[in-house]
């Protein structure tokens, strides 16, 4: 089955993706799908993305397309993000930062239903 394309037109609905990176902007095309952040890096005070990278991969993933009229729309439009931030605002990253991410976020997976 097409579950992308046919109804029911799941498209991540109810599911949770958390994205390790250099955190995210909230952006209106994720909106209150954007459920989380948590910042991993100890050189960074908060887990906005000002690197930019984080940001354009929860698009690519989450981005609804509302607001390029459906022109720009993710691979799963109608999943909740939930992103950690490993990397600073030059997108360097450590190893233990990435493990304690992951940590957290396998830790943490059954509260925010985190899938992927």
């Amino acid at each position: 089955m097409n579950i992308w394309n046919e109804a029911p037109y799941w498209q991540g609905s109810g599911m949770t993706v958390a994205v390790i990176d250099s955190g995210s902007y909230r952006t209106n095309a994720i909106g209150q799908r954007f459920i989380g952040e948590v910042n991993f890096n100890s050189a960074e005070h908060s887990a906005n993305d000002q690197f930019g990278h984080g940001t354009f991969v929860t698009g690519l993933i989450a981005d609804d397309g509302e607001y390029s009229n459906g022109k720009y729309m993710g691979i799963a439009p109608r999943v909740n993000i939930l992103t950690a931030r490993v990397s600073d605002d030059s997108g360097m990253s450590t190893e233990s930062d990435v493990v304690s991410a992951l940590q957290w976020l396998y830790t943490n997976k059954n509260a925010y239903n985190i899938r992927v």
